[in-house]
């Protein structure tokens, strides 16, 4: 997550040969953007200095996890944040930037799906043992809980009647279907889904 993170919103490389001198939370501030960050983890502090770093010039942050919401709670608890965010469109002339942080599909994949949220896949019994198939269910359902948290996202733009666009980016996928869960050979590491919508 972290090298995805400097990827996508720096101008450098985590652990490489160039050095970070601009953060795009920083730079959307300084063209005259409001910046706030809704994420659906807790304070990221000592375990990822990255993010905390990324989003340290935004306007506001809020860290949804932890802290009153101690445990696991599903994405979509970042929907009300966002709705409140949406609301003060018409207070300021600036635009805004928000940055929503999801859990997403991150193993363990049954611990992202609120209870309730069950879906059956069909699977060829010959192809995968009992506990990869399990884990291929779990992160399939987990993948479409994600979406549904998506579409809700864009959604709730949408109503806001203003000119956006949400950009929607993964930092890396897993590979519940092979002996290894997060197999760095595997494509299902590296293929991850990006999403536009204006």
């Amino acid at each position: 997550t972290p090298e995805a993170l400097c990827s996508l919103l720096t101008d450098g490389e985590l652990g490489g040969d160039k050095d970070i001198t601009v953060l795009f939370p920083a730079m959307l501030k300084k063209a005259g953007y409001r910046t706030a960050l809704a994420s659906c983890q807790g304070h990221w502090q000592a375990k990822d200095i990255v993010g905390t770093y990324l989003f340290s010039a935004c306007d506001s942050r809020r860290f949804l996890q932890g802290g009153n919401n101690p445990g696991f709670l599903p994405d979509e608890i970042v929907l009300p944040e966002l709705r409140k965010t949406l609301q003060t469109l018409n207070e300021s002339d600036k635009p805004l930037a928000l940055f929503v942080h999801l859990f997403g599909c991150h193993f363990p994949p049954k611990k992202r799906v609120p209870p309730g949220f069950v879906r059956e896949w069909p699977r060829n019994p010959a192809e995968l043992t009992n506990k990869m198939r399990t884990r291929a269910d779990q992160y399939d359902t987990a993948v479409a809980y994600d979406d549904f948290v998506v579409a809700s996202i864009i959604r709730e733009v949408a109503a806001a009647n203003v000119p956006s666009c949400v950009f929607y980016v993964s930092d890396h996928g897993e590979s519940p279907d092979s002996e290894v869960w997060r197999d760095v050979k595997s494509r299902d590491i590296y293929e991850i889904p990006l999403l536009i919508w204006l």
